[in-house]
């Protein structure tokens, strides 16, 4: 039998940490996470989380494109449950460790991780972000609202590629990349066609229409809420952002042909 004292005090001196030291990190880790996922739930996506605990998903298999820090990942953890499956798609390396953090924090035995971009083709390509771990970071040059100081290479594949390696069917896809949406889509066709998921996608205003248009010629129909209303996608330019500036929303989009 492993004695978890043990274990703790051999971790933190191979850290070259004290104990004391190693369970404050552990305790403040922790309560930042739970604190960025309050926030979230009652801030800053509190519409997109609320309707995503609203959907029926325990048991199924839901797909978070655009990890980044965990946030979604850990909501829909716990909308699927024990049963279901949560597969959580980042481009940037250096947040595998967080991501990885939260999974064992939080015990999210139900999260397959997998560290790559989603796109149209499989191979490399160019990630432009303002620093490490960004959430405006994105393969599209011309979509952060920062400047781009550095770039990464980053792997890419598609959905279609993977989705026999994927717990069938999907049921639920949340993505937000900003910016590279219409690839992630394009290189989706099967699996969308096929599985039916429900879509969340966070989407710049410029972009609407051919997004919707998009997924339109796939049987999708989309809407949005604001406030606590939930609008046709046509009304997209009618209803004000949350806050002054902002030219983004998340959109839902339900298979309906």
């Amino acid at each position: 039998m492993i004695d978890t004292n043990d274990s703790v005090n051999s971790y933190s001196m191979n850290c070259g940490i004290t104990l004391e030291a190693f369970m404050f990190q552990s305790f403040w880790s922790h309560l930042k996470h739970r604190h960025r996922f309050w926030r979230y739930a009652v801030r800053t996506e509190r519409e997109s989380i609320a309707y995503i605990q609203s959907l029926d998903l325990k048991g199924t298999t839901v797909l978070d494109i655009g990890a980044n820090r965990g946030v979604f990942t850990y909501w829909l953890s716990q909308c699927v449950g024990s049963s279901g499956n949560v597969v959580a798609f980042e481009a940037q390396p250096e947040l595998k460790e967080t991501i990885q953090e939260v999974e064992r924090m939080f015990k999210l035995t139900n999260v397959d991780l997998r560290m790559t971009a989603l796109s149209d083709a499989c191979g490399t390509t160019t990630f432009n972000r303002a620093y490490a771990g960004h959430g405006g970071g994105s393969i599209e040059t011309d979509s952060s609202e920062h400047i781009e100081s550095e770039t990464i290479e980053v792997e890419t594949t598609t959905l279609d590629t993977i989705k026999d390696s994927l717990p069938r069917p999907i049921q639920f896809i949340k993505c937000d990349v900003e910016g590279h949406e219409d690839s992630v889509f394009k290189g989706a066709t099967q699996l969308l066609s096929e599985d039916k998921p429900v879509i969340l996608v966070e989407i710049h205003e410029c972009a609407v229409p051919s997004i919707a248009d998009q997924l339109h010629q796939l049987g999708y129909s989309g809407s949005f809420i604001a406030g606590s209303q939930q609008f046709p996608i046509s009304d997209f330019n009618s209803q004000p952002y949350r806050k002054d500036g902002e030219v983004h929303r998340n959109y839902i989009f339900e298979f309906t042909a």
